[in-house]
């Protein structure tokens, strides 16, 4: 009865995907050796909503006002690269966007 009673309190509390992660580990390695598991998903999904409740969005947003979309610099690179023509103009293309995201303010990049 324990183990139902732990099953649906963790049940209540996070997202469906979590309690099938803790269901295979508690068949698996049993309640025990579960509990640290139990007690990451929990902490972890509590964090969210105490961000979400502490206005997390809303800093974000002010933060990346007139963003349109955001891409890590990775990719935006690699997807440049992609279309430079000449394999000796890949290094300052580079460089050009290199500097972009370098940029304090966006007059300068």
């Amino acid at each position: 009865m324990g183990a139902l009673i732990a099953f649906v309190f963790v049940g209540l509390f996070s997202p469906g995907p979590n309690i099938v992660l803790l269901t295979a580990s508690g068949a698996r390695f049993g309640f025990r050796r579960t509990i640290p598991h139990l007690a990451g998903i929990s902490l972890s999904v509590g964090s969210v909503a105490a961000l979400t409740a502490l206005g997390i969005a809303a800093a974000l947003a002010a933060r990346f006002a007139g963003v349109a979309w955001q891409r890590c610099q990775f990719h935006i690179q690699q997807n440049a690269q992609a279309y430079v023509p000449k394999a000796d103009m890949k290094t300052g293309v580079a460089a050009s966007i290199r500097r972009v995201f370098d940029a304090a303010d966006r007059p300068e990049a």
